[in-house]
């Protein structure tokens, strides 16, 4: 049940407590210890400081706006070059075939296929 040294301590020592305080000290610890600190009666308790939410999760608040900003300006650029290059594309290649008279155009201009076929190309 004992270590070897607890053992050594309770034979050599015994059982005896060796540490004693005055009957009554912890009765009037209280007491004592309060006039000790000569605090007067009157004297309010100063309110705890309280935090605004905002000053708490500024950081956080920061982060988000700036995460909304970010994604609202990736997502704008990425619409407008979208709809740009998908429009031009698609503004040539109508135009081209809407056309019912390609040949005369061809003839008129002077172009064969291949400088047809090079300006689309350059449009796009």
């Amino acid at each position: 049940m004992y270590s070897e040294n607890e053992y050594f301590i309770k034979k050599s020592y015994g059982n005896e407590e060796h540490f004693r305080v005055p009957k009554g000290y912890f009765d009037t610890l209280n007491a004592r210890i309060l006039n000790e600190l000569k605090i007067d009666p009157q004297e309010k308790a100063v309110p705890a400081r309280t935090i605004p939410l905002w000053h708490r999760y500024r950081a956080a608040a920061i982060s988000v706006a700036a995460s909304v900003l970010i994604g609202c300006f990736a997502f704008g650029a990425w619409m407008h070059g979208g709809s740009r290059s998908s429009s031009q594309g698609t503004q040539a290649v109508s135009t081209a075939a809407s056309s019912t008279s390609l040949d005369a155009m061809m003839n008129y201009s002077m172009m064969d296929t291949e400088d047809m076929y090079s300006y689309l190309a350059d449009s796009e």
